[in-house]
């Protein structure tokens, strides 16, 4: 029974190893994958994760039941020609004897080469074993027999258990700790979470429990979830509350219980494999991340944030449960706080759109790895050589002479010696390049003479594929640097030590300090030209010129090279901007730096050129958008065009409306978005803007796809003490494209908290802020209008037209109750807000409006009349008496 256990377990072994690389081959792909979306949302990073976690569940058995895919690949384990001996072996155990030309045709080799005399079981047996047929070995222990294949079954089954026994006891650790949780009897706490949980779009009943075990909220439950709170929650300001439970809720809005259970089902079946834990590990880091997101999409200020989640993780003094989704640990804290704070990183929620597309990508990849058989590479067909007739066959039997016992005596199987080649006729020599020759060998070439040849163009030709450049400054301006160009036909290697200085036409050398030198070495085809220059006595400087390896003259014709290949040098590296373009401006001006600008070869050196001309040089207006122009058109990289923007805007004022134009239309040419928006931020902090260049700004911002970068440049531009409300159509209109809550409400935030603005554009800006979905946001905007300058009693319908479209009764509550406190209303306007108050569905939140205005207001009249009507609505008979006891109290007083 051992052994046939220790048989089917060697037998596993291979199917392990096929699982092992093909779940190997699928992490390594997505971790490659996330690697590349590091500033994209940790929400679209976590289900990459979860998905290829998943996918790696299901590839034992999508293996099983998709049809093979065989892919020959594998190398066949013996050459040709020779024939194996030990699996005839295996084959013929079994039969008392065999002729060899019966095994022939199972080896792949042909009959004729075997001789037709019989190969008995026995000498087989001797032939694997190298002990006589007479003898039989004595069994061996069957603990022996246990291989090295079967122990790594053994022991992938061991660790296993071990795995799936310690998820299993975390797993219920977790449990009996929930199940002494005592349930949360605070009404604000329980209101909020059923709120968040409306916004959330949960619709199963999540418990809130509390437990003195804890140091940190958690969450767990994956059919029925509870959130557990630490002993200290009662005492926590409304922001930690908030945040604590949008961020509790968000895992179980996206069912981080389950995903995490299956990252640790497949760590307990992989454990042998590194990537699993490594995408393990990533979940739980990403998930974390992707629920922070949530608490700032609700409207927590990421600064706020961060402060409340280092508060958090310093109250730790105890490890929280394995199995448990806490809130904070504090081996994350520094990963969480840098995407908090890292403004390029974005926030937000996994797109439906996106998560399909992931996931149909994933199993592209999965199901062809599942399906995939590899096997050997088929044998080659054989092929027919001349070879000398005295030629041996590849393979003949030795024939053995009979024993004196008349008995059969094996035959041994022995490859002949390899045939003879046939002779085959002699190749032409190869060229010899003249490097190869000695000193003394005078090397011609029927080609041209390289020396008078044209230059070759081996920097910005078609043919040219790698490109490598590197300097390298000490403190103390010694600069080494090197440089190579390679493709097709062409090479190019120079380096240079030292500082060297160039003519302003950058086609000769002037000085090179002391110990310096510049060397290049140019290879087209066969023809190898090298050159150094070093520093001489007196500043003059010294040429080592050699073409393939021999020393020439520096001549007319190689001075005219070598003045070609500098200037071709520096148009492609900038080589000597720094010198070169202050040597221009000495000679003949700005205009012939922007000349010499439109020969260069890359955005790069371009950008430089721009640069060290805007240093050392102040252009006259025209002449400046002309530069601008020319910039726009001829630098095609965002960055480099960017850069000389803000070059330009940092050094000049750019108060005509010519030069504002040309700054803009280089703007409008810039793809990316950050590039984009902060060259517009420039712009618009420039004094006196026309209004018709406000308006063209803030139109090409639009162009702009990040909610952030838009909403930077609203902030920016409310900020500013010269915006003018004129322009409040063309700011709405961009904050209106905005797609994300946060920012849109923020843009409008702005504008009340730095501006005067008139009731009809306090209107609008309601009117906007009603296109936003998320209730946090819409009741951030009404609590800031109601407690700044710029409300007026005038706009209390609009102002409750848009506490009607929110949908979450204590948002609701709290903008009515913050309009009561901070300013004075009339009868009228208060018979708004208890109408309103009617419209909330909490009991105790339309108690808590009614008493604020019981505690505020003299209840006479029409007004009691609607104050009693509106707390008769009220079904709880516990608020409907404490409201009508408010009014009979204020009346009393």
């Amino acid at each position: 029974m051992l052994s046939t256990m220790a048989g089917a377990l060697g037998q596993l072994l291979p199917w392990l190893l096929s699982i092992l690389v093909k779940s190997s081959v699928l992490l390594l792909f997505t971790l490659a994958v996330t690697q590349l979306m590091r500033q994209r949302s940790a929400s679209l990073r976590h289900f990459l994760h979860s998905v290829a976690i998943a996918s790696a569940l299901l590839l034992p058995i999508a293996a099983s039941m998709l049809p093979e895919l065989r892919l020959s690949v594998l190398p066949r384990p013996t050459e040709p020609g020779f024939i194996p001996v030990a699996e005839p072996v295996a084959a013929l155990s079994s039969h008392e004897s065999q002729s060899t030309a019966d095994i022939a045709p199972e080896l792949g080799q042909p009959a004729a080469n075997l001789d037709s005399s019989r190969t008995s079981a026995p000498a087989l047996h001797e032939m694997q074993t190298g002990a006589p047929s007479g003898f039989s070995s004595p069994e061996k222990p069957t603990l022996a027999r246990v291989n090295w294949k079967q122990g790594l079954v053994l022991l992938w089954i061991v660790g296993f258990a071990t795995c799936l026994i310690r998820l299993l006891l975390i797993q219920v650790r977790l449990r009996a700790l929930v199940n002494r949780a005592q349930p949360v009897d605070s009404i604000t706490l329980s209101s909020r979470l059923r709120w968040l949980c409306r916004d959330l779009g949960i619709r199963r009943e999540v418990v809130l429990l509390a437990s003195s075990e804890l140091d940190v909220p958690i969450a767990a439950g994956v059919f029925n979830p509870k959130i557990v709170l630490s002993p200290q929650s009662g005492e926590w300001t409304e922001t930690r509350r908030n945040a604590v439970l949008c961020h509790e809720l968000a895992h179980i809005k996206r069912l981080d219980g389950f995903t995490q259970l299956l990252a640790g089902i497949a760590a307990a079946i992989y454990w042998f494999n590194p990537l699993v834990w490594l995408t393990a590990r990533a979940m739980r880091c990403e998930r974390e991340r992707a629920c922070d997101d949530y608490v700032l999409s609700f409207g927590t200020a990421a600064s706020d944030y961060a402060h409340e989640l280092l508060e958090i993780v310093s109250t730790l003094r105890r490890p929280q449960p394995a199995a448990a989704l806490a809130m904070a640990r504090r081996s994350q804290l520094e990963g969480r706080m840098l995407a908090l704070l890292n403004p390029r990183v974005q926030h937000g929620m996994l797109p439906l759109r996106a998560a399909v597309i992931l996931s149909l990508a994933v199993s592209a990849l999965a199901l062809p790895l599942a399906a995939a058989r590899l096997q050997e590479r088929p044998a080659p067909a054989p092929s027919v050589s001349k070879v000398a007739p005295s030629a041996a066959p590849a393979a003949q039997v030795a024939p053995v002479a009979p024993a004196a016992d008349d008995q059969e005596t094996p035959s041994m199987l022995t490859p002949a010696p390899p045939p003879e080649p046939a002779l085959a006729p002699a190749e032409p020599h190869e060229p010899v390049s003249a490097a190869e020759y000695p000193a003394s060998f005078e090397y011609h070439n029927n080609t041209k003479d390289s020396s008078n040849s044209a230059p070759f163009d081996c920097f910005a030709g078609e043919g040219v594929q790698h490109t490598n450049i590197s300097s390298h400054s000490d403190d103390d301006g010694y600069r080494t640097w090197t440089a190579s160009w390679s493709g097709g036909t062409c090479s190019i290697e120079a380096h240079s030590s030292g500082v060297v200085r160039f003519n302003a036409e950058a086609t000769a050398i002037q000085s090179i300090s002391p110990g310096g030198y510049f060397e290049v070495n140019e290879r087209t085809g066969d023809d190898l030209r090298r050159l150094r220059v070093e520093p001489g006595a007196n500043g003059q400087l010294n040429f080592s010129y050699k073409v393939n390896g021999s020393p020439r003259d520096f001549d007319a014709t190689a001075h005219t090279w070598f003045s070609s290949f500098l200037l071709q040098l520096e148009r492609v590296s900038g080589f000597s901007a720094s010198t070169r373009v202050p040597a221009l401006l000495a000679k003949d001006g700005p205009q012939a730096v922007l000349t010499e600008i439109t020969q260069l070869q890359s955005d790069y050196v371009r950008q430089l050129y721009f640069m060290k001309l805007f240093e050392n040089a102040t252009l006259p207006g025209p002449l400046l958008v002309k530069a601008l122009e020319q910039a726009r058109n001829e630098i095609s990289t965002d960055y480099s065009l960017a850069q000389v923007l803000l070059t330009i805007a940092q050094r000049y004022d750019l108060n005509d409306e010519s030069q504002r134009a040309a700054f803009l239309s280089g703007a409008n040419k810039l793809h990316t978005d950050y590039e984009h928006s902060r060259v517009l931020i420039e712009l618009l902090k420039r004094p006196n803007l026309s209004p018709q260049i406000l308006r063209a700004t803030l139109e090409s911002a639009k162009g702009i796809s990040t909610d952030y970068e838009k909403g930077r440049i609203l902030t920016t531009l409310a900020g500013l003490s010269t915006f003018d409300e004129s322009e409040i159509t063309t700011y709405l209109d961009l904050a209106g494209s905005i797609g994300t809550d946060y920012e849109h409400s923020r843009s409008l935030l702005a504008l009340m908290e730095h501006q005067k603005m008139s009731p009809q554009a306090v209107s609008r800006i309601l009117d906007s802020a009603s296109s936003i979905s998320t209730d946090y946001e819409k009741s951030r905007i009404l609590l800031a209008l109601s407690q700044s300058h710029n409300f007026d009693e005038k706009q209390i319908a609009t102002y409750l037209k848009l506490v009607d479209s929110i949908g979450t009764d204590y948002e609701r509550s709290r903008d009515l109750i913050a309009l009561m406190q901070v300013h004075k209303l009339g009868n009228d306007s208060v018979s708004r807000i208890i109408a309103e108050t009617t419209k909330i569905g909490t009991d105790y939140e339309k108690a808590r409006v009614l008493t604020e205005a019981a505690q505020r207001y003299e209840m006479q009249g029409a007004l009691r009349d609607a104050y009693i009507k509106a707390a008769d609505s009220i079904g709880t008979e516990y608020e409907r008496n404490r409201t009508l006891a408010a009014i009979t109290k204020r009346e009393m007083m």
